[in-house]
């Protein structure tokens, strides 16, 4: 397991620091944002240059966070200010700025979000995650009395202009262990740690859901029971209710198949591990699965595990498509002995364009001697953030990652990151997006085909072209065919096979490292 920091004096008894925190990036739900922005003038956080790092420095200079200090990870809310949460206090020089600190854009400032009424900060401990429901803040982690209130034990919400609890009894709804990670579906608020029976609840165990007027377990039809034997550190809650879980768990709804990593259907009440076909165990049988993310088919697992499902490669990071688990690349140094791309722990992971931004206690990701602390992966080759890269000093172990439209926000335990000064704990990164439409296509009908030129987009945008993407239908169709005329920048192309004499419309798309661009306006052509 990854150590947690050193216990800060004022620690709440009785909790578990040690517990890993999840660190998962999670997407938003953009139908909460949208409404709440449209009422609300909100500011604007300046985007770093593309391929560059930047601090975000305190007021009169210098970092806002102090030696020592860990930054978990930082969300951006809906009102347009950073979220930072962590193992730390006085952010930016605000006394009330403890364990959770607002950063606010039009300003420069940090912020605390309330106090203990002492001129100190709300919280006496660490807060291990955020997410937001409309205007409300949600803060979890290991922490007790928030605000002096008896009944807000590493769970909290605040309503704008206070904190409070979420409990169907007025009680104190965590009081048997930390709580590890958060999120937010619809109206409901999902919960994952090391808890037992919240808000009294028998059966929720390591995972919880509020429905807006009381908490519930996620056990199997039938059971009276949490599901879970073992702590949850990363949860994602899907709006067509599938709820992936990771963790240190053995067995979910009893089967020990679905270990470390597991799926809840919410309709028909049942737990499933995600193993291929013939599987007679779990398919992460070691370590912990700390973050994951869910994107399309796939899911993507970041830990402290190795040899998943038996592939050799698949260490620390690694794929699920569907049917089976892929490895995540591989580091040339060590192909031999058929290691993985990373060579320490992954806590992090954030899908991004075409790519998964990874961030841990690695180093040289993928063989990319620049590839330190944060790194990405594109489906063929680890690309590394920035120049100069994303190499950290002090405790080089970045902990968290998240992406709000082109800026990635990292944290960690570091001195600095990228060679900036007042990035301890913080910087942030502009990611490159898809180049601009190709232009002036010409098409050229030739025999059961048809040729294409093409001139390269305006913008690269912001890193060099390795590849176009040709796509062809039947005219007065609405389905794209991707031509398999494998990975060139050539800028020419004949797709081939084509039925003579029928119309097709055609485009074409520029991808770089990190994302596939805009595709050109479709020609229409007819096959010769």
């Amino acid at each position: 397991m990854v150590p947690a920091p050193t216990i800060a004096a004022g620690s709440p008894p009785g909790k578990d620091p040690t517990i890993l925190p999840d660190t998962r990036c999670r997407t938003r739900r953009a139908a909460v944002l949208a409404a709440l922005l449209a009422l609300v003038a909100v500011p604007v956080l300046a985007t770093p240059a593309v391929n560059q790092w930047a601090a975000l420095p305190a007021p009169g200079g210098g970092s806002p966070f102090g030696p020592g200090a860990v930054v978990w990870g930082a969300e951006t809310g809906p009102d347009g200010r950073l979220y930072a949460f962590g193992a730390f206090t006085n952010a930016g020089g605000d006394p009330t700025a403890d364990y959770l600190a607002v950063y606010d854009p039009a300003t420069g400032s940090w912020d605390g979000l309330g106090s203990d009424g002492h001129g100190n900060g709300a919280f006496n401990g660490y807060v291990y995650d955020v997410a937001f429901q409309g205007p409300s803040v949600i803060a979890v982690g290991a922490f007790s009395n928030v605000a002096g209130d008896a009944r807000v034990d590493d769970f909290a919400a605040w309503n704008g202009s206070s904190w409070g609890t979420l409990s169907a009894t007025g009680g104190a709804p965590f009081t048997n262990g930390v709580v590890s990670t958060v999120d937010v579906s619809g109206t409901s608020i999902y919960v994952g740690g090391s808890f037992l029976d919240a808000d009294g609840v028998a059966a929720a165990d390591r995972v919880a859901r509020w429905n807006g007027s009381s908490w519930s377990g996620l056990a199997a039809a039938g059971a009276t029971n949490g599901a879970l034997n073992g702590p949850v550190f990363a949860l994602d809650a899907l709006m067509d209710g599938r709820i992936f879980v990771g963790g240190s768990f053995t067995a979910a709804g009893g089967d020990t198949r679905a270990a470390r990593l597991a799926w809840y259907d919410s309709l028909g009440r049942l737990w499933h591990g995600l193993r291929e076909a013939g599987m007679s165990g779990p398919a992460i049988a070691g370590g912990q699965v700390s973050d994951l993310a869910v994107a399309g088919r796939r899911v993507y697992v970041a830990g402290t595990f190795t040899d998943v499902a038996g592939v050799p490669g698949a260490d620390y990071v690694a794929a699920w498509n569907g049917t089976s688990w892929q490895a995540m690349g591989q580091n040339g140094a060590n192909a031999a002995s058929g290691a993985g791309p990373l060579d320490a722990a992954a806590t992090a992971l954030r899908p991004y364009g075409g790519t998964v931004i990874v961030a841990g206690s690695f180093t040289n990701a993928g063989g990319n001697a620049a590839g330190d602390c944060v790194a990405a992966w594109n489906g063929s080759t680890w690309l590394n953030l920035g120049s100069p890269a994303s190499t950290a000093t002090g405790a080089p172990r970045c902990t968290h990652g998240s992406v709000r439209s082109r800026t990635y926000t990292a944290t960690g335990a570091f001195a600095s990151l990228a060679g900036l000064e007042a990035s301890a704990g913080i910087a942030q990164f502009g990611l490159p997006t898809g180049p601009t439409a190709p232009q002036a296509i010409v098409a050229t009908a030739t025999p059961k085909g048809i040729a294409l030129t093409w001139s390269a987009p305006a913008a690269n945008g912001g890193a060099a072209i390795s590849d176009y993407v040709v796509q062809y239908r039947v005219a007065g169709t609405t389905t794209w065919r991707t031509f398999p005329d494998g990975i060139h920048a050539t800028r020419a192309a004949t797709v081939n096979g084509l039925v003579t004499g029928t119309a097709y419309d055609l485009r074409v798309a520029a991808r770089n490292g990190w994302a596939v661009g805009i595709f050109s306006a479709p020609v229409r052509k007819t096959a010769g």
